[in-house]
């Protein structure tokens, strides 16, 4: 893996700068004041359960200090955040998530948006009490988002309660319409993220030119295969093209883990080497790093060099099909 993995990253700077989440659970006095001062806002702070006992247990750290109190003060001094909730079936859903949520609502417009995110097990990352939620455990989940969102509805205008995507897929029911998600500002957390697809390919589709009867695969994660149909419709209406999901099984991590994101760059060599049919492959974006590093150390631009198609990294199909590709 890439060295920079073996480092547990929980940085206040790169939280305000890439939307990194981080727990805050290391901030020293000096932090503190320096955040306020710069106004680093917002934050992007994963919280996954207020109660303190259980926070500490999920995140394995028994001298963790309160997330409610910690909020409480930098809201008090301007500084605002989006959160997350992780979830694990048994630990911080059910009341527990209730409470979170209950607790995160109370803090005001501090709190820009909470999601709600079915937690993922890597083979390096099983704990035998950690599974991934069942279907009725993610309905249960929803059904408390849900209540949430409209209370948030009904008092501010807005739903600033989610689920993630994936949580909608494992709990086998359709996602909200894009209005729902408003500016989409989790949406690299997976919140939102097919709905903004659609959104930004009927918004682009007389830029698209060229594409016609080209065969385009589009590579993402085990978790976003069943959501693509209705936006490979979306993209073969609006280019002419012929598009094929590739939603590839993680082989570095494990088959638990689905997201794209996390995809390491030999699963995509060997599904993409002999692919000679095809005119150009889509990558997500967000399975690279800034030096363009996928999560096993392979580089994209050395990646491009062993297929016989182009291939486009991007976090948005639109701009892949409107923009440079990475190699030939």
């Amino acid at each position: 893996m890439r060295q920079a993995l073996y480092i547990r990253d929980d940085d206040y700077r790169l939280s305000f700068r890439y939307g990194n989440f981080a727990t805050l659970t290391n901030l020293k006095p000096w932090d503190l004041e320096r955040i306020v001062e710069y106004r680093l806002s917002p934050l992007y702070v994963s919280v996954h359960a207020t109660d303190p006992v259980v926070r500490r247990w999920l995140l394995r750290n028994p001298e963790a200090s309160e997330v409610v109190p910690q909020l409480r003060w930098f809201g008090e001094r301007g500084i605002a955040f989006h959160t997350q909730v992780v979830l694990v079936p048994g630990i911080n859903d059910g009341p527990q998530l209730v409470r979170t949520l209950t607790d995160l609502y109370g803090l005001g417009p501090a709190v820009l948006s909470v999601s709600v995110v079915p937690v993922a097990l890597t083979e390096f990352s099983k704990h035998a009490l950690v599974r991934q939620p069942t279907r009725e455990e993610c309905r249960a989940a929803l059904a408390t988002v849900d209540n949430f969102a409209a209370r948030a509805v009904a008092d501010r205008g807005a739903p600033w309660c989610y689920g993630a995507d994936d949580l909608y897929l494992q709990a086998d029911m359709l996602l909200p319409p894009a209005e729902w998600y408003g500016d989409f500002e989790q949406r690299e957390n997976g919140v939102g993220s097919v709905r903004y697809l659609q959104t930004r390919i009927q918004a682009a589709r007389l830029e698209f030119d060229g594409w016609r009867e080209k065969r385009i695969g589009i590579v993402t994660g085990t978790a976003m295969g069943p959501l693509m149909p209705q936006v490979v419709a979306d993209l073969t209406s609006a280019t002419g093209a012929h598009f094929e999901v590739l939603a590839l099984e993680n082989t570095l991590f494990g088959s638990a883990v689905t997201t794209a994101g996390l995809l390491p760059g030999k699963a995509v060599l060997a599904a993409l080497k002999d692919r000679t049919d095809l005119d150009l492959a889509l990558l997500p974006a967000e399975s690279v790093n800034d030096d363009l590093l996928f999560m096993d150390d392979l580089e994209a631009h050395q990646l491009a060099t062993q297929l016989p198609m182009p291939i486009r990294l991007s976090h948005d199909f639109a701009d892949a099909l409107m923009g440079e590709k990475v190699a030939a």
